[in-house]
């Protein structure tokens, strides 16, 4: 429902009285079930539970006024997924990469250095474990 100029001012009038007068109420029965508290314990859950009613209407009643005097903006949304199970989405579609291959089969190699023959620069290495063994038997 869409209030125009002169609605709109008397809408926010009721609202802004029903707010004031809930909270007026909301004072009044806290203030006496506080003052009645060690006199009538039988009632004071029931006093209690319109404290509680009273001040939670009076702020809904300013929340509404708030929201007639400063309206959201609308939200659009792009994409709505709403599944009872899993579900993939896939929001940005991208090129799929092929299948793993070896890099040599489709002649792109990792090291552009001209290959040389396996040769024996290693040789006088020793196994460690006789030359610097632990004392530990």
């Amino acid at each position: 429902m869409t209030l125009s100029g002169s609605d709109l001012k008397v809408a926010q009038r009721i609202l802004a009285g029903q707010a004031f007068t809930l909270d007026a109420i909301f004072n009044k029965l806290a203030i006496e079930t506080a003052n009645n508290i060690d006199i009538d314990h039988a009632n004071v859950e029931l006093y209690l539970k319109f404290v509680l009613r009273a001040q939670s209407q009076s702020r809904a009643a300013f929340l509404a006024l708030n929201d007639i005097m400063n309206p959201r903006l609308a939200n659009f949304v792009n994409q709505a997924n709403i599944s009872a199970g899993h579900q993939q989405i896939n929001n940005h579609v991208e090129k799929e990469s092929p299948p793993s291959e070896l890099m040599e089969q489709r002649h792109e190699r990792m090291d552009t250095r001209t290959p040389r023959e396996a040769g024996t620069t290693y040789s006088t290495v020793e196994a460690v474990g006789a030359v610097d063994r632990s004392k530990k038997p």
